[in-house]
């Protein structure tokens, strides 16, 4: 298909104006592209509104309530605290001396926040973060003390005099808790803080910031309205030439390919990080600003957030994955659209029949789905990348087959938006960055000037990106965000490309079958275009037409562009799932005119088709080595989980199977081919792409029928797929309404047989468990407790426990039996259920005995499951604590009954649930924590990813080395493991639900809402 160049003088090649002066509309062009281009580097240094929000506690002085306060950047920017010589006597007084605390005081993580104590002995001791600020004598009389802490110092002040200074050693903050509940007459003076909360990621734009958005909107539509109107011009009223029309009547395919997409809106997994990303767009409409949310100081995304900016308001709509994934479903239907359009405009020779038609978009649709399916149908936003790309794609082919500078300008806007939408969108610069050579000519002119204006028209209106990049974010933003990306989770550098690969070709779920087929079937495809491609030489006869040669050049090129990205999943293969879609679909299409072309001349193909069948063949059988795995999916009634797909006993990963499949392809195609047109460059032409197809269809085939079934199967039981399409809205809550646990608002304890009563040596009943951790409320009084924990220092202490017997009652479905433990019930001690029979002298048979060792260690409690010995009507419990190191302590309840209820049932109206990023997008009834002016709403549940004993807490959003959004939860709250189940599906055990107890009341302070203005570049 030929190609539109030339100068950009007036026909007849007389200049439109002197080498020393440009033309009205050249000079316009230039003008406006230097306005947008200008306001584009102004837009991040543009000065942004700032939240700088204060908190003040006590709010009465005189009756301090502790309060809940968890930071989001879990440290201040700054910190004032004010207290008096009487306040320090009141805490003495309470007991253990604390006047203040910002983490709870009694655990072992209290030295991450700030103490200030007051010893029995009248020592005063200040240490905040590990650092020991001060320690002596309280000074005498009405004193007045003053600890001033930012990240640079530490000042503690008497009466306005020095007492201790030292380096920033700013403390977390989960809440501000004291022993202090009376100050009669108190003051801001005897009690009072100030707490400088770290919100600077919540900035809004100022009103010159706006008005640079605007002059950039205006000055970018500008300059494109210019090209156009130039190139009007220069075509002096002659029409156009026109390619062929881009799109066709719709086809069956075109209906079978939208029917498909439709059903895997509803039977798909979700892709990595639906949860994660789903969680971060519900949270941006709260708090005004793109965050990470779970974890790294919930650190800005400027410039990648526009797109979690609209999901956010999509989410309003509904919270259920059916509705989530529309977005990507449109996407999908846009990007298959216009990759058979570009198909059909890239200078393959028409299908003259409507038999080839139908194959050809066969073709289009078969490649798209197995490109598109596996990555791209979730929130990720990959999906939208893909159809940036290739939107971009599309623009250059017409920018080039038009010669027209206004699509050349067009596509590079196009691809400028896909780069800010996220770090994969780069992938679309790629087909405009590769048609420099062919743009030229059209930029170029006899006047210098006048090429500068046009060169800088072509590329000011992708300028416009950066007002979707950085109207509600600053330099400041993405400086500070790559500041904590280093500090806490170093991101990878290109030369580590190798790692996307690794995981591509691994055995975990980022490395599924499906996911590798397109890629690894792209790859080779590459490959012999490639070959093909410089082994014609510049012979325009034996290569690829140019615009088919551009969708190739463009895939290898998008390849090494994600070298520049800064992560190395292989979910950002789905950015690409648009170009390979053209590309494969090309070389598939015209890869046998290519060969055939390039046989003539040469001796004999049949060395290179001995090697490209093989490559075929091995490419087959690795991707198809992938395993039946999808991340954090239960894979609830999917067939062949967690393995490589096979069918009875053939193995689709066996070299062996795909090199008859490919023999048995080139076989009917040599009978099918007239003995004069037989040749090993046409039977290899068009052998190799029918093999391709067959394993394309075969993966396709694979993928959506194993869902498929899995949805059948668990249609009358559980399972995401069938859950999205009997309730596609999840008003009955998704997993939640699925899941069920153990209520402890309905445990009642175990009636306690007559007459019978424990045997106690080394335990206290009532007591002997970490304070700070007490065990459940239940529906009665409460159970007894015995707990073999004297106290701090004293964690020698060992002893025995016999319990009385307790009446079992009769068994029931949604009956649970259970005892909550705490501390270490095993490593050297021991817990263990005794079942009984009642005999007639009222004495007990033993029956046998069950080990309830859940192998954790911890504080938190744990409601271990009870299951009787066949014809008990009795049990007791026997703990021993054989271990005297540090932690060697235990405690439990009597046994106790619960029912078992669905979450949705057991999470009251208003609780708020912390959810697990790899299943969040499984519950739209959970009401996430929000994070509002740089403070975490506090949690009553969570729901967390992981199996066993407290499984699923070691993950990045509790942990304090990731600045984990929930990290204070498991600091300086009490958390109950809750026994769960799923009623039909015993596979689901990568869940675990917890009860959350906070310590104190929940925003017992006062917050002041404040912002300033600052530069774009400036810290608040």
């Amino acid at each position: 298909m030929a190609e539109r160049t030339g100068r950009g003088d007036r026909p007849g090649g007389r200049p439109s104006g002197g080498r020393g002066r440009l033309p009205r509309l050249e000079l316009g062009l230039l003008a406006t592209a230097l306005v947008a281009l200008i306001c584009a580097a102004l837009m991040p240094l543009a000065p942004v509104s700032v939240s700088t929000p204060t908190v003040s506690w006590p709010q009465d002085p005189a009756a301090p309530v502790s309060t809940e306060l968890q930071l989001t950047a879990q440290r201040p920017a700054a910190l004032d605290v004010r207290f008096s010589c009487a306040a320090l006597t009141a805490a003495r007084g309470a007991g253990d001396g604390v006047l203040l605390s910002t983490v709870v005081p009694g655990r072992l993580a209290e030295a991450e926040g700030l103490q200030v104590r007051l010893a029995a002995d009248d020592t005063l001791s200040v240490v905040s973060n590990g650092t020991e600020v001060y320690r002596g004598a309280v000074a005498g009389g009405d004193c007045a003390y003053r600890l001033r802490m930012d990240p640079g110092a530490t000042r503690l002040s008497v009466d306005g005099q020095a007492l201790a200074e030292t380096g920033g050693a700013l403390p977390d903050v989960d809440l501000l808790a004291t022993s202090v509940t009376a100050l009669p007459g108190g003051t801001a003076d005897d009690l009072g803080v100030t707490v400088d909360v770290d919100d600077q990621f919540s900035t809004s734009p100022t009103p010159l910031k706006w008005a640079v958005a605007a002059v950039l909107l205006l000055a970018s539509l500008a300059c494109l309205a210019l090209l156009a109107v130039r190139e009007r011009r220069r075509r002096t009223g002659a029409r156009a030439a026109a390619g062929r029309r881009w799109w066709r009547a719709v086809s069956v395919v075109d209906l079978a390919v939208a029917a498909l997409l439709l059903l895997w809106l509803f039977i798909a997994p979700h892709t990595d990080d639906d949860g994660y990303y789903s969680a971060m767009a519900r949270n941006a409409v709260e708090n005004g600003y793109v965050g990470n949310y779970f974890q790294l100081l919930n650190q800005g995304y400027p410039p990648f957030s526009w797109f979690y900016q609209l999901l956010g308001y999509w989410d309003l709509l509904g919270s259920s994955p059916v509705v989530l994934r529309i977005p990507s479903l449109v996407a999908g239907l846009v990007t298959y659209g216009a990759a058979r359009a570009i198909v059909e405009s890239v200078g393959i020779p028409p299908a003259r029949t409507a038999v080839g038609r139908l194959v050809r978009h066969g073709v289009v649709a078969l490649v798209f789905l197995t490109a598109w399916l596996p990555y791209s149908m979730g929130v990720r936003p990959e999906s939208i990348s893909a159809v940036f790309a290739v939107l971009t794609l599309g623009a250059v082919v017409v920018a080039r087959r038009r010669g027209s500078l206004a699509w050349y300008a067009a596509a590079l806007l196009v691809a400028g938006i896909g780069v800010t939408c996220h770090p994969t969108g780069i992938v679309a610069l790629a087909p405009w960055l590769l048609s420099i050579p062919a743009m030229w000519p059209l930029v170029r002119s006899t006047s210098p000037w006048r090429t500068l204006a046009v060169a800088a028209g072509v590329v000011a209106p992708a300028a416009l990106a950066a007002v979707p990049g950085f109207l509600d974010g600053s330099l400041r933003d993405f400086t500070y965000s790559q500041e904590i990306y280093a500090r806490l989770w170093p991101q990878e550098s290109w030369y580590r490309e190798w790692l996307r690969w690794s995981f591509l070709l691994g055995d975990g779920p980022m490395g599924s079958y499906a996911k590798r087929a397109t890629v690894l079937v792209a790859m080779v495809a590459f490959l012999w275009f490639a070959v093909l491609q410089l082994s014609a030489g510049g012979r325009a006869r034996r290569a690829f037409p140019p615009l088919v040669a551009l969708t190739g050049w463009s895939f290898g090129l998008s390849l090494l562009l994600l070298w520049l990205t800064p992560s190395k999943w292989t979910h950002h293969f789905g950015a690409l799932a648009g170009m390979t879609t053209v590309f494969v679909a090309c070389a598939l299409l015209q890869g046998a005119r290519t060969v055939v072309a390039a046989q003539r001349g040469r001796r004999s193909l049949a060395p290179a088709t001995v090697l490209a069948g093989i490559s075929l063949v091995l490419v087959f059988a690795l991707a198809m080595h992938g395993p039946n795995s999808w991340a954090y999916s239960w894979l609830l009634g999917m067939p062949h989980r967690l393995v490589p797909p096979f069918a009875g006993p053939v193995a689709f990963d066996s070299p062996a199977v795909w090199l008859v499949v490919v023999a048995v392809v080139g076989g009917l195609v040599w009978w099918r081919l007239p003995r004069r047109r037989r040749s090993w460059g046409r039977v290899t032409a068009l052998a190799f792409p029918a093999a391709v197809m067959v394993f394309l269809a075969v993966t396709l085939a694979y993928l959506v029928g194993s869902f498929s079934l899995a949805t059948v199967r668990t249609w009358d039981t559980y399972s995401p797929q069938a859950d999205a399409l009997q309730d596609p809205l999840a008003r009955e809550g998704g997993a939640q309404h699925a899941i069920r646990a153990a209520d402890p608002r309905t445990a009642t304890v175990l009636p306690l047989q007559e007459g019978s009563a424990a045997t106690v040596a080394g335990f206290t009943e009532q007591g002997g468990y970490l304070p700070s951790a007490p065990p459940t409320d239940t529906a009665d009084d409460g159970p007894t407790v015995w707990g073999s924990y004297p106290g701090p220092g004293a964690e020698a202490n060992t002893g025995e426990l016999t319990t009385g017997w307790y009446a079992l009652p009769d068994a029931a479905p949604d009956l649970r039996l259970l005892v909550e433990a705490s501390g270490r019930p095993g490593g050297g001690n021991s817990l263990a259920a005794e079942y009984g029979e009642l005999t007639g002298d009222g004495g007990v048979a033993a029956l046998g005995s069950q080990v309830l060792d859940d192998g954790a260690d911890s504080p938190f409690w744990r409601q271990l499951t009870l299951v009787p010995s066949p014809g008990a009507d009795v049990v007791r419990l026997v703990a021993v604590d054989r271990t005297d190191g540090p932690g060697g302590w235990l405690a439990l309840t009597a046994p106790v009954q619960a029912q078992m209820r669905p979450l949705t049932e057991v999470v009251g109206d208003g609780d708020v649930t912390a959810v697990a990023w790899q299943m969040a997008f499984q519950f739209p009834a959970a009401d996430l924590p929000v994070t509002v002016y740089g403070i975490t709403e506090p949690v009553d549940w969570v729901f967390a990813w992981g199996e066993g004993p407290l499984g699923g807490l070691d993950d990045a959003a509790f942990a304090r080395q990731r600045a984990g959004l929930w990290h204070p939860t498991v600091r300086s709250s009490t958390l109950t493991q809750l026994a769960t189940d799923v009623p039909g599906q015993p596979d689901l055990r990568t869940f675990t639900a917890y009860q959350v107890r906070n310590p104190y009341a929940d925003a017992a302070y006062d917050l002041e809402r404040g912002r300033t203005a600052v530069w774009g570049w400036q810290a608040p």
